[in-house]
């Protein structure tokens, strides 16, 4: 039915869901939903405890009534979560308003309903991209299920392997690109945060549903570290406050369970916290090693660069402790590997200073017992079935017994012990056996071995021998690298080339790195996919040297005979170009792209960014033939690249290269890949970072041309039009990057008309399009200080910086109106951006960016106070603009308040403020914890900040009014005013929200008119008040009839249905007229019509679930009475009618049916006084 979920095809409700949004998204079909019911039933399963999705359905607690309800659930959380995921049903869910749906469902959470709860609490973990722990009393337990690093699937030897466990936990590095999801989850974030969902899950979380809590616990904590990074600090200074659960956890007089639970829950969110600071540990030992060589030569290459005292060296362990310590690891007692301590054993090979040697004098039988275990020949360690627990316990083990016996081979005249040289001799035997006898089932390293068992830990060995210079020399003694180049050419044991190349190490240059470029040409299509795939592991681990010698091996697979392989080494090239070094190699490989298609036109783009690359790209006369292509159709493509990608990363379906949709599994690769989703290359943007490149785009006019475009927008409704104005807003913005873009965008007021679309367009997804582009702009502090003039904060710290501390600038300590005017300005200087400095003038103001003289306006916004996000990674100086960049000057309204140049109180007279009045004291505030629980009284410097804010100039209030210059910036910008630099990249994170959330929500919705159901006026009187309409009667179109002819027809039958006679009641009481006993006559005409009309409002109130069985027990009352009612064509046309204009149940609809079972739709046909027209639609199509 209309509006309602179908609980036993969830996978459906999607697409409903998703049509009902495409209805409101555009004002012009808006009106054909019904304001706060139409979409609000498909949340009812959610919203009523008491929800029944029909009369039919199972009463009572039975096995049936539960699976029913849990149907019906399932099917909202998929239509919830679908509203949630696009712009139009966020904007409606969100949605300012006395019943706000979003309010709604928070407001379930406290329900006493275990069913209802779980179904909240996971529909909010799936919209924030959470992975939902599993339901256990357990805290720990849950929390580790949602770690990225437990096992997938995908991890799995015959699969992706350590390639798919490094994406997912290997951070990729962004150099400034707007992560677009770090966007959307702010603008949800702030929406949630603002309807209290924090009280409710602390509400939650203190029930007795141990499970409940524990989830509601999780989900608190994740929302609050969430907040710490994606959310501006002037919106997310009072989230972490909870003082509902403090009171909890230290109010003595109450419940001792309730207290006792709340200082659990306060537990639990500081163990999460701990977790959150410390990075997601590999799943796999081989990705494990891989960033332990890593970090390792990145630590000795800081060691070289910093002096550092000498470390405490610990003494080393006299007999007696190294004696007690192998007694303690019960090798030597027990012949049984499974009852030695491993624990015990590990910690003895950790201690520092251990020597082999002395391991082999003093305990010989320790030594031999644990050499045999790892030796090949004896097979017991590779008769261990491969598990997780084994891997930790047993492989951990012998990775460390390699590297104590490594550690007394400092040089390589040292001799390797004879322990290590009788370990690597036994498993190079192995090694030659498989290679010679691939398909032997006896072999160690056989196929079935290598699956099932930890056999295949031997190449983690070997990998780990690897890591030293003295190891690499006795593996070449043994000649097992000969072997590996032979086994590159096993075209049937791609597993033991998958283990090779995920063991070895790539640090330094020699056999390793020729056995890597021999599998990336190897013979086998899908092990030359998988060689590329690890070159992105390697990139992302930051293996040394990256940039010298893997660049060239990414561009020689450019010539890949596969398209899967040249399409991963493009991605993998993308992604390295975000390294400055990286990509300075690839301008000097010359690499052939353009005929990659698109992609490797992207990748082209990148060039524009250097100078090197620019000058490259101009001699192939690429940049001019690109701006034509861009200005003709490829900014309109990339606006539908962009939401190609946003849809790819917020539904459940995946486009196949075949051009098929599928539906992907809610497992951690789909959350992984979407909660990332990076804003693509866009030509504008790479072009505009340089002078050069920016002059370019100017004399090209196309900037002009989307200024207009903007200016002029008012009321787009075609599907080309909208595309055409977002492919002007994504230009625009990705020019505002750069700050002489951003001098740009914001003098000829695009950024004004952008935020204008975004609190007033009444198309939804133009509104998104806006949100999304504006992060552009949010990346760098000038862009940051222009979004907060029109009420926009922003985040002013790095994606890399986990824990921002925050530059908090006090306020004077005189009252906000004693102050004049506090003046806005940019706070980060650089001499070297302006010719003459920050402060130097110019006569005629065009040989300086933006001029700073006294009659450049300033923005000035009395009791204002600035927060500044500093990241302790951000130690680059940046440019010093005033807010005159913005084109702005400000005139108060009132004279008395008027601003004046010499106002000892601006502290300035040339325009440029220092500040207000009185001492302006920089504090520093650290944010470190994000799960923090303090009350909200730690925080009122914070509320009192809030509460002081001024009203953006973009509001125009009543202070401050902004004029524009009448100077022109493009012109301004084509007379050589540009800064002999490239534009700074962006540093922030890209997130900037209005400090009011319902900015964004509101939307006009015009008067339903899609039913005549839900009119003001009776349908029944309106349309039915006359007999019949023939025009519109399915028998009178077919058998035109006089009202007499009628009229006889009726009155026939009534002399057959009804006996007359003095004791037959020939009436019916009408319970629709004002007289209560009046009675109907049926007998004549006026009667027969009141008979009809009551018959018609019976139908029509079925439509309705209140008294919908009393009324289907009336109208088989009156079908019985006169059984004309239900034989007329005439009447069912009408009760057709309602069918259309009306919302009825399917169950109430078969009812409606079959009580016209007995009329002769056939007469239709058979008396037509058309032949042709029966005939017609009589015959078959061929006819």
């Amino acid at each position: 039915t209309y509006g309602t979920a179908i609980p036993t095809a969830a996978p459906l409700n999607e697409f409903m869901t998703l049509s009902m949004v495409r209805l409101y998204n555009s004002p012009d079909t808006r009106r054909y939903l019904r304001q706060d019911v139409s979409i609000e039933s498909l949340m009812a399963p959610l919203l009523d405890v008491h929800y029944k999705h029909s009369a039919e359905g199972a009463d009572g607690n039975t096995q049936q009534a539960k699976n029913e309800k849990i149907a019906h659930t399932n099917a909202a959380q998929m239509s919830v979560l679908t509203l949630f995921r696009t712009w139009p049903g966020l904007l409606y869910m969100c949605r300012p308003s006395d019943n706000n749906p979003l309010q709604a469902l928070i407001d379930v959470l406290p329900y006493p309903e275990e069913y209802l709860q779980f179904s909240v609490l996971n529909v909010i973990f799936s919209i924030f991209h959470l992975k939902v722990p599993i339901e256990t009393d357990d805290f720990g337990e849950a929390l580790a299920t949602c770690s990225p690093s437990e096992f997938q699937e995908e991890w799995q030897l015959d699969q992706g392997w350590m390639v798919e466990e490094g994406r997912a936990l290997l951070k990729r590095q962004t150099n400034g690109r707007v992560n677009l999801m770090d966007q959307y989850h702010a603008v949800v974030l702030q929406s949630f945060l603002s309807h209290c969902v924090l009280e409710r899950l602390v509400e939650v979380a203190l029930s007795k549903s141990a499970e409940v809590s524990t989830m509601a616990t999780i989900l608190m904590g994740e929302l609050l570290h969430m907040a710490n990074i994606v959310l501006p600090v002037d919106i997310a200074c009072t989230t972490h406050c909870l003082p509902t659960l403090v009171a909890a956890a230290t109010d003595f007089s109450s419940d001792e369970e309730r207290r006792n639970r709340a200082n659990s829950v306060v537990n639990n969110l500081d163990y999460l916290h701990q977790r959150k600071k410390e990075p997601h540990p590999p799943n796999s030992l081989y990705l494990e090693m891989l960033l332990q060589v890593c970090q390792a030569h990145q630590a000795d290459t800081e060691k070289r660069k910093v002096v550092r005292m000498p470390e405490w060296t610990p003494q080393d362990l006299d007999d007696a402790q190294l004696t007690s310590a192998v007694r303690d690891t019960v090798v030597s007692s027990e012949k049984d590997y499974s009852t030695w301590n491993w624990h015990a054993i590990g910690s003895l090979f950790r201690l520092p200073n251990l020597s082999i040697k002395r391991l082999e004098d003093q305990h010989p039988k320790f030594m031999k017992r644990l050499v045999n275990f790892f030796s090949p020949a004896h097979n017991i360690f590779s008769q261990i079935s491969a598990s997780q627990e084994n891997f930790r316990k047993y492989s951990a083990v012998g990775l460390q017994f390699i590297s104590c016996m490594l550690a007394g081979c400092t040089n390589l005249s040292d001799e390797p012990p004879k322990c290590l040289v009788e370990l690597v001799s036994e498993i190079t035997q192995s090694i030659s056996y498989v290679v010679r006898f691939s398909e032997s089932a006896r072999a160690v390293l056989s196929t079935g071995s290598i699956t099932t068992s930890l056999a295949r830990d031997y190449f983690l060995f070997i990998g780990k021998i690897s890591t030293t210079a003295a190891g690499v020399q006795l593996l070449e003694k043994s000649n097992v690298f000969r072997d590996f180049l032979e086994m590159c050419e096993l075209d049937e044991r791609e597993d033991l080339q998958r283990l090779l190349i995920s063991s070895l190490d790539y640090s330094r240059d020699g056999h390793c790195r020729i056995i890597l470029a021999k599998l990336l040409t190897n013979s086998s299509q899908p092990m030359r996919l998988y060689a590329t795939s690890h070159l992105r592991i390697l990139l992302r681990a930051k293996v040394p040297f990256f940039h010298t010698w893997c660049m060239e091996l990414l561009v020689g697979q450019l010539f890949d005979p596969s398209s899967a392989v040249t399409t991963e080494a493009l991605d993998v090239l993308d992604e390295a170009c975000e390294d400055e070094a990286s990509l300075h190699t690839l301008v000097t490989l010359h690499p052939p792209l353009l005929h990659l298609g698109q992609k490797g036109r992207a990748l082209l783009t990148r060039f524009l960014v250097i100078n090197s690359g620019l000058k490259y790209l101009r001699q192939m006369n690429f940049i001019q033939e690109e701006i034509g292509r861009w200005a003709q159709a490829e900014n309109k493509e990339y606006v539908k690249l962009v939401e190609y990608r946003v849809t790819q990363s917020l539904t459940s379906f995946k486009l196949q290269p075949e051009g098929q949709y599928t539906r992907r599994g809610n497992n951690d690769k789909h959350l992984a890949e979407s909660r990332e989703l990076l804003v693509p290359i866009h030509f504008y943007g790479q072009l505009a970072q340089q002078r050069e490149g920016f002059e370019l785009l100017l004399k090209s006019g196309n900037i002009d041309h989307y200024v207009a475009l903007l200016q002029s927008a008012t009321a787009y409704t075609t599907e080309d039009q909208l595309l055409e104005l977002k492919a002007a807003i994504w230009a625009l913005c990705h020019i505002g990057i750069a700050l002489w873009g951003l001098s740009v965008v914001v003098d000829t007021g695009s950024l004004a008309r952008i935020i204008e679309i975004v609190e007033t367009s009444p198309t939804c997804t133009l509104r998104g399009t806006c949100i999304l582009a504006l992060s552009l702009i949010a990346q760098t502090c000038q862009g940051c200080d222009a979004l907060a003039l029109f009420g926009f904060e922003s985040v002013r710290h790095s994606s890399d910086a986990k824990w921002p501390v925050t530059a908090i600038v006090a306020a004077s300590s005189a009252s906000p109106s004693s102050l004049s005017a506090t003046t806005l300005h940019y706070s980060r200087l650089s001499s070297d951006m302006l010719d003459g400095g920050a402060g130097s003038t110019s006569e005629s103001g065009d040989e300086g960016l933006m001029p700073l003289s006294a009659e450049s306006p300033v923005v000035s916004m009395p009791g204002r106070s600035i927060k500044r996000s500093v990241s302790n990674t951000d130690s680059r100086s940046s440019v010093g603009l005033n807010l005159a960049l913005s084109g702005f000057s400000a005139v108060p309204t009132d004279d008395a308040d008027a601003f004046s140049p010499d106002d000892p109180d601006t502290g300035s007279t040339s325009g440029v403020g220092t500040g207000s009045t009185g001492s302006r004291v920089q504090s520093l505030r650290s944010f470190n914890s994000s799960l923090s629980v303090l009350s909200t009284s730690l925080h009122a410097d914070n509320l009192q900040f809030a509460r002081t804010r001024t009203q953006p100039p973009s509001m125009a209030s009543g202070k401050i009014v902004l004029r524009r210059r009448p100077s022109n910036p493009l012109v301004a910008a084509r007379r050589g005013s540009l800064p002999n630099v490239s534009a700074l990249p962006g540093l922030f994170l890209g997130v900037c929200l209005p400090t009011d959330s319902d900015r964004l929500f509101k939307l006009e919705v015009e008067k339903f008119s899609g039913s005549l159901a839900d009119s003001s006026q009776d349908p029944v009187g309106l349309r039915f008040d006359a007999f019949h309409n023939s025009a519109q009667c399915v028998q009178c179109i077919h058998n035109p009839s006089q009202d007499a002819e009628v009229y006889e027809a009726v009155q026939a039958e009534l002399d057959l249905s009804i006996e007359k006679g003095p004791q037959d009641k020939s009436c019916y009481k009408s319970k629709d007229t004002s007289k209560e006993e009046e009675e109907i006559d049926v007998t004549h005409f006026d009667g027969m019509l009141q008979v009809r009309r009551n018959f018609i409002s019976s139908i029509s109130k079925l439509s309705g679930a209140v008294g919908s069985r009393n009324n289907q027990s009336q109208i088989m009352s009156m079908k019985e009475k006169y059984k004309f009612l239900c034989k007329d064509l005439c009447v069912y046309s009408q009760v057709a009618d309602l069918l259309e204009y009306y919302h009825f149940r399917v169950h109430v609809r078969r009812f409606i049916q079959h009580l016209f079972d007995e009329a002769d739709f056939a007469s239709i046909f058979r008396k037509s006084p058309r032949p042709e027209l029966s005939e017609l639609l009589m015959s078959t199509p061929s006819e």
